[in-house]
């Protein structure tokens, strides 16, 4: 199965079976709010009978599929103007971006999980998360922050273990402002699809050129990083 957003008025998601090219369901998850809250920000399956969204006000959904019907729902689980939520490798739990933490939530139930520590950074009484990527074994996660540090103010990289909560490495992004983080094998995050960073020596190894215009998978289906992008024709 795929699940599609709409792009056009963005109130809409679909999803469509792979296997006959038909389709499953189609509704509207924010109908009832107003204005823009009616958008979708974010939709991802949790597994092929059920789909989770957020909108602009952080209202997390799980909803049934085919049936349309919302299993659970938390208003401003998402921080106003935070990063979209974060799935774990396997589907399991959903972390909650917030501005001074990271709230895990079982993905089927909405109950929670546990919660990390952030960084002892500070604007505006903690750092402000960006984005964060479960790495492919779920035993750490990345994340990326906004942060000051005495008079320095920039993008940092954390690295968590999830099974002490322990932040075992924070330090300031080499290079840009990214707005995505990746696991790539168990010491190297890649940022913005372009720069890899290796954990251990906390500095650039790598500079990939890719082609703007296209669009990550995010979620992943595989736990690959996928990127898709339009040939130009002739």
């Amino acid at each position: 199965r795929v699940l599609l957003r709409d792009t056009d008025k963005r109130e809409r998601v679909d999803v469509w079976s792979l296997a006959d090219g038909k389709p499953v369901a189609g509704w509207r998850p924010y109908a009832t709010e107003r204005g823009e809250d009616r958008l979708v920000t974010w939709a991802a399956f949790v597994d092929a009978s059920n789909v989770l969204t957020n909108n602009k006000t952080g209202k997390l959904v799980l909803w049934s599929v085919p049936d349309c019907k919302a299993i659970w729902a938390i208003e401003q689980a998402i921080a106003l103007y935070s990063p979209t939520p974060v799935l774990s490798s396997h589907r399991n739990y959903v972390v909650a971006l917030g501005n001074k933490s990271m709230a895990f939530l079982d993905s089927r139930t909405g109950e929670p999980r546990g919660e990390l520590t952030t960084p002892s950074l500070n604007i505006g009484g903690g750092p402000q998360m960006v984005a964060a990527s479960f790495r492919n074994d779920g035993e750490e996660l990345a994340a990326l922050f906004w942060g000051r540090r005495g008079n320095e103010t920039s993008r940092w990289l954390g690295r968590w273990d999830l099974k002490t909560g322990k932040l075992l490495a924070e330090f300031p992004v080499p290079t840009g402002n990214p707005h995505r983080v990746d696991w790539c094998g168990k010491s190297h995050a890649l940022l913005d699809g372009r720069t890899l960073v290796d954990f251990e020596h906390q500095q650039p190894i790598w500079h990939y050129t890719i082609r703007w215009g296209g669009k990550f998978a995010d979620p992943s289906p595989d736990r690959r990083i996928w990127y898709t992008v339009g040939i130009p024709t002739v």
